[in-house]
């Protein structure tokens, strides 16, 4: 079935369905582009990856962000699905490493396939972690407090007692040396 191809004015004059000739103009192609990258990044292939594919450098992309708040809204939302990508691709290698179970250590291939599966763990925990601290970070204390350090010739050490209760002077020094508080 041969088509008869329209050029653009009379194809919007005659119908809207008919197709296309020519080369896309600038905006088709970078929104393609823009659809590609957005698409891809969201199932966590990195940027730089995608843009090495399209010909096109990271920067421009980045640039293109600034430009366009629309794009920029799209972008931050497209980075929070792609840090839930690496979890999830850090889920499948943790259960890589769970599915290998045993192997013989004379096993120097089996032993590198799982050297490189925990490289890629640490790696992506790191990743996940710092892009998305409040999901997959690790949870640190934030409560007020301090660090007290004793020194002393007392055995109060794990399982040791001095068989009766010490009681008399202690000094605490406070990192500025205005700071000393006794007691005693």
């Amino acid at each position: 079935m041969k088509r008869t191809l329209i050029p653009g004015r009379e194809r919007e004059e005659r119908a809207a369905d008919a197709p296309k000739i020519g080369r896309p103009s600038r905006d088709e192609v970078r929104q393609r582009q823009v659809d590609i990258i957005l698409e891809r990044h969201a199932d966590g292939e990195p940027l730089v990856d995608i843009c090495a594919e399209l010909g096109l450098r990271p920067a421009v992309f980045r640039s293109w962000c600034r430009n366009d708040p629309s794009l920029a809204d799209d972008w931050r939302a497209v980075r929070a699905d792609y840090v839930d990508a690496l979890f999830d691709k850090l889920a499948s290698v943790t259960a890589q490493l769970a599915a290998s179970g045993t192997i013989d250590a004379d096993d120097k291939a089996a032993n590198a396939r799982v050297n490189s599966l925990k490289a890629a763990q640490d790696g992506l925990k790191h990743i996940t972690a710092r892009l998305k601290p409040s999901a997959y970070g690790d949870n640190k204390a934030t409560g007020p407090g301090m660090t007290v350090i004793f020194n002393t010739d007392l055995p109060i050490g794990p399982g040791q007692s001095p068989g009766a209760s010490v009681d008399g002077d202690f000094t605490i020094v406070l990192p500025s040396p205005q700071k000393v508080l006794t007691h005693g």
